[in-house]
């Protein structure tokens, strides 16, 4: 049993031997290679233990698994997968290379190994792996106070170190990364911080781990220091005994005690900076009544009036409010509470006047309604409230304005006076007087058209006149009739479309042309004119033959009125035609808007060319008929009425190869004039003319295709001509199949028929009626070594035609026959000076004759 791991090929050498009496060998080098079969199942070459980084990116490659497989190719090819996918690990591998790489975020916090059972398969076989991955740590976590920030309060010490509080943070990272030092953030030469334990005496805290780069995290300590208290409070001098009497009330005040503190308050306020600055303020206090009253307006509401134009500064009125309390609590500010969004007005914050700061625009806003406040300056303060409005006046600063700058208007010629053309559209921002419009035209065709004044709308002053002008342009204005200063222009573009007012006119009422009666299609007659005064489409005129001109062989151009022919003339007869044309604008007829015209043309008599009644014969000839034979008879036709110009003849002009055919020039008959050969000239395209007997004789002329028909007139001929056979091969060996040709067309050609003419050659061969040629016996070279074999060819005609050819027949030797001893001579020629074989004195002779030049020359 063959194994292509332990041996994968064979080298064997075969050796042929002959029969002859001195029997000859050969040999030959046979290489067998044994095929690989998937007999031997993948195995992985490792336990796999791996590490990946717990911060590997998406991707990334791990460890490639790898497998050996004793067989080769496609064998030992293996695809890799995950078994136990269910878990959804967060691992994928290369089905092809074997690459384990990383699928999703690995976080070692959560878990810190994975056993993976990686599968291969080598589509026979299959084998399984588990493969230990250590996720190792990354320092990816900060370090995390215990607090998010720590509040102390502590007296003002007395010794150089106190204690103040113990923070405390953890990393969940291992080792180095996850040991927590602590330092302060910014250094403070009042403030420490122990680096392990976190005992500190400081404001700000950072806590670091010892990782690659490091981690930080921050917590903000609160210290409030508190001052000392040196001194208790005293108490003023107060009677020592207070007589109560006994009907007082519950409530009653019966004394007042007073105490003091030499101690005081001080504010101090400290930035963040490096090093921090402060800085500190005393904080007193005066001691009021209560703030019993609110500021109070002597009214609810007031109301103002102001003119748009009216300049900023500009004193409104004055706000006054008042308040019963005294002292502070009595003082009173005034400020706008609302209404004031765009800063149009300002009031005095102890005067409360209400001063105009922004210029006004009556167009935008015109009200503005304002809430004023008055506030008290008490330690819990009161407020009054005031709603003033202040209504702007309007003032004409705004001029009338067109809605469009230009203006485009249609209105049809002949329009009586006062038509409306167009209506003007104009607005004013303004109000009241001053938003009153009016109208007028400044420039252009004032003469022309006229505008109403208050409505704006353009009317017709004269008869318009299409012919004379189209186009109007003036220049109207928009103004306010109390201040006339205050307008605006546009442009007013006016059309005058055209009416239909005059007819089409010819410009004779006869028209007379002449044209030969064979004039071709699209020759031109002449044209006729017609003319219109209106312009634009109404000038435009269109032409049209009515009633049964159309059928006379004429037609004419609708926009140009140029009359050409259309068809045959002379299919109307007579001598001359007489057409009727019409000349109108665009539209329905109704009658009575046309002018018409008549059109004599005379169609002049010419010597029409002869007409053969077709303008291509063709027919079919057997190519052994005898000469004189007819063919085909040809006639033509001549319209012509004088007699020299209908008297006909006929003759062949072109295509008679050797001429082979003839012509009765009266009668049209054609003849075969010679002997046909289908095999030589198979079709005859022949031009036959016919002319008559004109002064300038008029020729018409046809095509004549003569189709020579195929007779069995050739003999096939024999293409095979030459064949082999070696020796000594046994009966029945086909050696070759004949083939022949034939000049005729079927059914003159094959299938041939074939056999061997002589008996000599039908001892040796058999000749099938198909051509197929085969041994009878065996043939020694040594004694034949070629034959002719003469071979009958027939077809398949009607009679048939038979024809002999001759196959060279070659026989090749075969190694029959043992080696014969025989004589060679052998002749050596050499011209130098020393010759291996042995010196010889001619040669030496010779040598001063050729010293350089050496040549043998050997013959068998």
């Amino acid at each position: 049993m063959l194994d292509r791991e332990k041996r994968a090929s064979y080298a064997l050498i075969i050796q042929a031997k002959d029969n002859g009496s001195k029997s000859k060998t050969g040999t030959a080098v046979v290489i067998i290679s044994v095929l690989d079969i998937n007999d031997n199942a993948p195995r992985f070459p490792q336990i796999f233990l791996a590490h990946v980084p717990e911060n590997a990116p998406v991707g990334f490659i791990i460890v490639r698994m790898t497998i050996t497989d004793e067989d080769i190719g496609v064998n030992a090819i293996s695809t890799y997968s995950i078994l136990d996918q269910t878990t959804k690990l967060p691992f994928a591998i290369d089905q092809n290379t074997g690459d384990l790489t990383v699928a999703k975020l690995l976080d070692r916090e959560t878990t810190d190994q994975y056993i993976i059972r990686v599968h291969a398969n080598d589509s026979a076989w299959s084998v399984n792996t588990d493969v230990t991955l250590l996720v190792t740590d990354a320092n990816d976590n900060e370090p995390r106070f215990t607090e998010p920030f720590y509040i102390v309060t502590i007296p003002e010490p007395k010794e150089k170190e106190v204690f103040i509080l113990q923070v405390s943070a953890t990393d969940p990272d291992l080792n180095q990364n996850g040991q927590v030092f602590y330092l302060l953030k910014f250094p403070n030469e009042f403030f420490g911080i122990n680096a392990t334990t976190g005992e500190i005496f400081t404001k700000h805290v950072i806590a670091s781990d010892r990782g690659e780069p490091a981690n930080q995290c921050e917590t903000t300590v609160m210290v409030t220091i508190v001052s000392r208290n040196d001194y208790p409070p005293m108490f003023l001098s107060h009677r020592n005994i207070t007589p109560v009497p006994l009907n007082l009330t519950f409530g009653t005040k019966v004394i007042k005690l007073t105490a003091t503190d030499k101690d005081f308050i001080t504010v101090t306020a400290t930035d963040k900076g490096m090093p921090s600055l402060s800085s500190g303020v005393k904080a007193n206090f005066l001691i009021t009544e209560e703030n019993k009253f609110a500021p109070k307006f002597s009214t609810l509401e007031m109301t103002f009036s102001i003119p748009e134009d009216q300049a900023p500064g500009f004193v409104i009125g004055r706000l006054t409010a008042s308040d019963n309390d005294q002292g502070v609590n009595g003082l009173i500010k005034y400020s706008i509470a609302s209404g004031n969004d765009k800063g149009y007005f300002t009031v005095g914050n102890t005067t409360g006047l209400l001063s105009l700061v922004e210029s006004l625009d009556f167009e935008m806003d015109s009200f503005h309604v304002l809430q004023i406040y008055g506030q008290d300056a008490g330690w819990i303060s009161k407020t009054g409230s005031l709603n003033v409005l202040v209504q702007v006046e309007d003032v004409n600063d705004n001029p009338p304005r067109f809605c469009n700058t230009i203006f485009f208007a249609t209105v049809a010629e002949n329009s009586p006076c006062g038509t409306e053309v167009l209506k003007l559209n104009a607005t004013d921002v303004d109000t009241g007087l001053n938003a009153e419009i009016n109208f007028s035209i400044d420039d252009g065709h004032t003469d022309m058209f006229a505008v109403d004044q208050q409505s704006g709308i353009i009317t017709v002053q004269e008869i318009l006149d299409f012919e004379m002008l189209q186009f109007y342009e003036i220049t109207v204005r928009a103004f306010n009739l109390h201040d006339t200063d205050h307008f605006s222009l546009a442009k007013v573009y006016i059309n005058v479309t055209g009416e239909n007012e005059y007819l089409p006119q010819f410009s004779k009422a006869h028209y007379n042309f002449a044209i030969s009666e064979i004039a071709p299609k699209g020759t031109i007659v002449g044209y006729v004119t017609a003319t219109d005064r209106d312009l634009g489409c109404d000038g435009i005129v269109n032409y049209l033959l009515v009633a049964n001109s159309k059928k006379r062989g004429f037609k004419i151009d609708g926009n140009t009125g140029v009359i050409v022919v259309s068809d045959n003339t002379k299919l109307c007869g007579g001598s001359f035609t007489l057409l009727h044309v019409l000349a109108k604008n665009a539209g329905i007829i109704y009658g009575f808007d046309v002018d018409e015209a008549l059109i004599n043309i005379t169609l002049l008599d010419v010597n029409n060319p002869p007409v053969f009644k077709s303008s291509i014969y063709q027919t079919h000839i057997r190519e052994d008929v005898l000469v004189g034979t007819s063919v085909i008879t040809l006639m033509a036709e001549d319209s012509d009425t004088v007699p020299e110009w209908n008297q006909l003849l006929i003759e062949i002009e072109d295509g008679n190869t050797n001429q082979s055919f003839s012509i009765n020039p009266n009668s049209g008959v054609v003849l075969v004039a010679s002997p046909l050969d289908r095999e030589t000239l198979p079709v005859y395209n022949i031009t036959i003319i016919a002319f008559d007997s004109g002064q300038t004789p008029a020729t018409g002329s046809t095509q004549l295709v003569i189709i020579v028909d195929d007779v069995n007139d050739n003999g096939p001929i024999l293409v095979t001509t030459k064949g082999y056979v070696t020796e000594n091969q046994p009966p029945g060996r086909e050696i070759l199949a004949l083939n022949a040709t034939d000049l005729d067309l079927p059914p003159n050609q094959g299938p041939f028929t074939y056999q061997l003419a002589h008996e000599d050659s039908r001892s040796f061969f058999t000749l099938s009626p198909m051509g197929v040629l085969t041994t009878k016996k065996l043939i020694d070279r040594e004694h034949i070594t070629e034959l002719y074999l003469p071979v009958m060819v027939q077809d398949s005609g009607t009679p048939p035609m038979s024809s002999m050819g001759t196959v060279h027949i070659l026989v090749l030797d075969q190694n029959d026959n043992p080696s014969q001893p025989r004589n060679l001579y052998i002749q050596v020629n050499y011209y130098g000076k020393y010759y291996p074989g042995g010196n010889h004195p001619l040669a030496i002779n010779m040598s001063s004759l050729f010293p350089v030049l050496a040549f043998l020359n050997i013959y068998i």
